[in-house]
């Protein structure tokens, strides 16, 4: 044992005969501090305390889009297991980082975006392993915070920032399916943890699923304790290796398609307020802009096209004007997530020099029409390829079906 975390040890083991208890513990929690440490989706199926499944296993077959792309890869075919619920008892919810861990400190992967190094680089293992000796010694509070919680508390980035808009559909709201069947199956309606301060988007989105009283806001200063904590495994693939590889973006259609149908239940805006043409000029944005903007717009619009900035709408404008459009183009960015409210909808998307794999594999998965534009990217100093405005030749418009 060395440095500071000999200290830590020293100053819980001064209670006579626990000494070499304590050593012995943390000599074997000190070989696990590593990722895998880290409870992935089949891992908490097997450690749960109770584990609640529903729907079925599906396959997503993605062809390729080579011709676009030589900076990321995925596999031609993903494998989803059955579904599930994980009941954790005595679950607890990190303070700072919002992610979720065992009643023993064990991090679980589902909690967050199922992309283990981006987990990793979030917490301190060796911070929860000297949590975990404490445990084991029982002097902390076993009280608990919350009796039965969902929690989306990973939403929390900094103190005034959360999650983008793309990550929230993308990651959480896919899961209230496993939190509607977790109340059929147990009877039991559990808490939304949310972090206080959390974008509007997010509260109108569970609103609109029904969501409003069941709502409980954390400050992300606390560490809580949950007498019963719910993780719905999340519906996208999972990232265990920091590499270039893009599967974990690709989700179960099975749950896209329950989300939708779901979503035009709750909707209280008709669909005929909306054009089944969509442009999204992303003038609202302060990166991606395309930089002749109104030129593509005046040729979009002889087309029949109506532009639209997605910071103007709330979250169930923004459903009911993707849930009834026949085409979309926009330069990618967050918004475009709402693809998973569309049933036959084709996307054209446009990009600067670099494309990026994520809307086309989710039209894969949703079965919908995708089309590609590279653009030219302006070379800004000091700002990433990917989000380099963009400027494009009003020509290319031509492969938009008509």
């Amino acid at each position: 044992m060395k440095g500071i975390y000999k200290k830590h040890i020293e100053s819980i083991s001064k209670k006579a005969g626990v000494h070499s208890v304590v050593e012995d513990y943390y000599n074997t929690l000190l070989g696990s501090i590593s990722d895998k440490a880290i409870l992935t989706r089949e891992e908490l199926r097997n450690r749960a305390d109770s584990v609640y499944t529903f729907s079925s296993p599906e396959t997503v077959c993605v062809s390729s889009a080579d011709e676009f792309s030589d900076h990321y890869t995925y596999g031609d075919s993903h494998h989803f297991k059955q579904p599930f619920i994980a009941e954790i008892r005595g679950g607890r919810v990190l303070n700072g980082s919002g992610i979720c861990t065992t009643e023993n400190y064990q991090p679980i992967l589902d909690s967050d975006k199922s992309v283990k190094y981006e987990l990793v680089w979030r917490i301190s293992l060796r911070k929860l392993l000297v949590k975990s000796i404490k445990n084991k010694l029982n002097e902390e509070n076993n009280r608990y915070d919350h009796n039965t919680v969902v929690p989306f508390t990973s939403t929390v980035r900094t103190e005034n920032e959360s999650v983008n808009y793309f990550v929230w559909v993308h990651n959480y709201i896919t899961k209230i399916q496993g939190i509607e069947k977790y109340s059929q199956i147990t009877g039991r309606e559990p808490k939304i943890l949310l972090p206080k301060n959390s974008p509007s988007w997010m509260i109108e989105s569970l609103r609109l699923f029904g969501y409003d009283n069941d709502l409980v806001f954390w400050n992300p200063e606390d560490e809580l304790r949950i007498r019963r904590l719910v993780i719905p495994s999340n519906r996208r693939g999972e990232k265990l290796t920091n590499n270039r590889t893009m599967d974990h973006k690709i989700l179960s259609p099975i749950a896209c398609e329950w989300l939708r149908k779901e979503a035009e239940k709750c909707l209280e805006i008709p669909k005929a307020e909306y054009p089944s043409k969509v442009f999204i000029s992303r003038g609202d944005a302060n990166r991606r802009e395309l930089e002749n903007r109104d030129e593509i717009l005046n040729h979009l619009r002889d087309r029949g096209f109506v532009s639209y900035e997605l910071t103007d709408l709330t979250f169930q404008e923004q459903v009911s004007l993707f849930s009834q459009a026949d085409q979309v183009v926009g330069v990618h960015g967050a918004g475009l997530i709402n693809l998973i409210f569309s049933s036959q909808c084709s996307l054209t998307e446009i990009f600067g020099d670099q494309f990026v794999p994520t809307y086309f594999l989710l039209a894969q998965s949703l079965g919908l029409g995708y089309n590609a534009i590279l653009g030219e990217s302006t070379r800004e100093k000091d700002t990433p390829p990917r989000h380099q405005n963009i400027k494009l030749d009003p020509e290319q418009l031509s492969i938009i079906p008509s």
